[in-house]
């Protein structure tokens, strides 16, 4: 029979403590001015972050406008077509410059060039590096061979 006294006798007190107690007379204590370590701690303190605000940017500025839009009358190729044609446009020219015709070195001395003044060279020297890559292939005679003369040739290994 004790507990329902005391829990009575509690009750009792707490709602006499509540009904003498004005509440108009409580006021909270104004802050202090935090020194330079408190504001630092504050600071310092991930509760007090703020997440930085981040505009979305906007995408409409790189697309045409609607007058740009009406003034599109074809579609352009794509990428792979444009690729596609300078390949090709590239390896056309490469096959023309590399071509053998074109590359013959008698093409690049003109007849004119060669008879136009005969000089008698004083002594005979050997062609240098330059004079020897540009000069024109010395023409071989073509030999005339018969069957006869193929099968008369020496047999590899004996």
């Amino acid at each position: 029979m004790k507990t329902p006294v005391r829990y009575v006798a509690i009750a009792i007190a707490s709602l006499s403590l509540v009904m003498f107690t004005s509440l108009g007379n409580v006021s909270a204590d104004t802050p202090e001015e935090s020194s330079g370590f408190g504001k630092a701690a504050s600071a310092m303190n991930p509760l007090n972050w703020k997440m930085p605000q981040l505009k979305m940017p906007n995408f409409k500025s790189l697309l045409p406008s609607k007058a740009e839009q009406t003034e599109i009358n074809e579609k352009k190729d794509g990428l792979f077509d444009q690729v596609g044609k300078t390949a090709s446009n590239s390896w056309s020219k490469t096959k023309t410059a590399l071509s053998p015709k074109n590359l013959n070195p008698a093409r690049f001395f003109t007849t004119s060039s060669k008879s136009a003044v005969k000089t008698t060279p004083v002594k005979e020297k050997e062609p240098g590096f330059w004079s020897k890559l540009l000069s024109p292939w010395p023409e071989e005679e073509p030999e005339q061979t018969t069957v006869t003369d193929f099968l008369r040739q020496p047999r590899v290994g004996s």
